[in-house]
């Protein structure tokens, strides 16, 4: 399927360091106000005037002053006074302190302090532990399967996508290792310049760590590749971009010698970074369920990305990851139709919305179509069997045990789906310091493409994200914040290493 979509931009490579996904360790130790007696000294006091350095220490005939932030203020406050028998310690920052910059780490004995936005815009020191346990979960209802909606699109385009239960599973399967082949195609008029593996290698890392977290260890890639250029038979501009893949059958006959196919699930056609826009075969297209002929048997998918994703506002390994959940079955989240430039429903908060951020991660109702989230790890309470609940969430990315996702079943055919995000991992364009839970909708009688999801947006946060790439829904629900949808209402109470959420009726 074609998977141009919206986009916000990073680099692989400003991925690459990104992959082990735990709580973050604090950044600096920064200095930290003071409590302070009065002093004794006759001399004039520097003490509620104005200074410009937080942390710059001054000393005169009337004692040592230390500039500190008080509120938007930067002021001089006593540190020793000239009298030797008067002085105060320095008082260490605790949770709920107001702070000043979002992100700001604060080091303290037992984890370290992060600086947060909560409601009304207020920023406020969190409480976190450098080794999280895992938290005591809420039960919810026992049947989980209230929370596995049916598939009830009159029309299935194509067929082998799935948006509700059962999942469709004739592709690439969900649990074990996924198998990919990597053959790298060049053109008479556009060359290879560098060996293959050379710049492929780390998005491929990538896309490997990324299914490992997705998936919660129960997926994998393994990769048979070959690293020297394959010469096609046309220049690049010759192969349009067709249904029927032109390229797509050529590839697998030059690599047919070089990598043997058993087992492969998909394979990746490859081409130089300085692919020109020419090269229509190549901008963006997966095509899965087919029978691609080898010496080993057939291949039923194939991935072909073009100009399109070396582009400075793209990222390869963010396409592939795209295309892979489309070999799983999964549809695309965008809306083909969208017009204007307000944000589309899900854009920027699901892989198979947009695949370059500024979250990158498959949300929880995609992970609990593929059985990458289990039971125990979705907190369900159907609507018409709610009254209130408190349920913890663990940020979905998180190894750590614990629900990642709470759902409730509104009809038959639509759920109010809420889990926690982090500025972390494959959200880290999110930015230091951001946190949260996300809400939204998924309707099962929604075709691929159409916006089977879209976010539930607090009142404070009704204007999108505007970036260099597009807009986004500014969709993180602070603490003290709430939605409200069809009679449910979702209150982030409690916020920490973990996201505590209120939900009634």
């Amino acid at each position: 399927m074609c998977i141009i979509c919206q986009t916000i931009s990073v680099g692989a490579a400003a991925l690459a360091g990104i992959l082990p996904v735990a709580a973050p360790e604090p950044e600096a130790l920064h200095t930290v106000p003071v409590a302070v007696s009065p002093g004794t000294a006759q001399a004039t006091s520097m003490a509620g005037t104005t200074c410009k350095k937080i942390g710059e220490i001054r000393s005169t005939s009337a004692g040592s002053y230390r500039c500190v932030a008080v509120g938007k203020r930067k002021i001089w406050r006593v540190v020793k006074t000239a009298t030797s028998t008067t002085s105060t310690t320095i008082r260490q920052p605790s949770a709920g302190d107001i702070c000043t910059k979002i992100g700001d780490k604060y080091t303290i004995t037992d984890g370290y302090l992060e600086c947060r936005k909560v409601s009304g815009g207020i920023l406020q020191l969190f409480a976190l532990s450098n080794s999280p346990s895992a938290p005591t979960q809420a039960s919810g209802s026992s049947d989980k399967s209230l929370c596995k909606l049916s598939d009830q699109r009159t029309v299935k385009s194509p067929p082998q996508f799935s948006v509700g239960f059962p999942m469709n599973t004739e592709n690439i399967p969900a649990s074990g290792p996924i198998k990919i082949a990597f053959i790298p195609i060049d053109f008479a008029d556009v060359p290879g310049s560098y060996v293959p593996l050379s710049k492929a290698q780390a998005d491929m890392d990538i896309l490997s760590g990324w299914v490992s977290v997705m998936s919660g260890g129960r997926s994998s890639v393994v990769w048979v590749t070959h690293n020297s250029w394959l010469r096609a038979s046309m220049t690049s501009g010759s192969y349009p971009k067709t249904v029927e893949g032109s390229i797509a059958q050529e590839a697998f006959n030059l690599a047919d010698p070089f990598i043997n196919f058993s087992g492969v699930h998909t394979a990746i056609v490859y081409v130089p970074s300085n692919i020109g826009g020419g090269y229509s075969a190549g901008t963006g297209i997966n095509l899965e369920n087919r029978n691609y002929l080898t010496n080993e048997g057939s291949v039923k998918n194939v991935m072909n990305a073009g100009a399109y994703f070396y582009r400075a506002d793209k990222n390869v390994w963010g396409g592939w990851a795209h295309m892979v959940g489309h070999g799983l079955g999964l549809v695309d989240y965008y809306v083909r139709s969208w017009s204007g430039g307000s944000a589309e429903p899900m854009s920027g908060w699901e892989i198979m919305a947009s695949q370059d951020g500024p979250t990158q991660s498959m949300a929880a109702w995609n992970r609990w179509l593929l059985g990458w989230l289990t039971s125990d790890q979705v907190y369900c309470i159907p609507k018409s069997s709610l009254t209130s609940a408190e349920v913890i969430l663990v940020p979905i990315n998180r190894d750590i045990a614990g629900h990642k996702a709470a759902m409730i079943p509104l009809t038959a055919t639509t759920a109010l789906v809420v889990e926690s995000r982090r500025g972390e991992a494959y959200d880290s364009q999110l930015g230091s310091g951001a946190y949260g839970v996300i809400a939204y909708t998924v309707d099962t009688t929604i075709d691929n493409g159409n916006g089977l999801a879209a976010l539930q947006v607090p009142t404070a946060h009704a204007g999108d994200l505007r970036t260099a790439h597009g807009n986004v829904k500014d969709a993180l629900i602070l603490m003290g914040e709430s939605i409200t949808v069809s009679g449910v209402t979702v209150r982030l109470i409690k916020s920490g290493d973990f996201d505590t959420v209120q939900i009634s009726k």
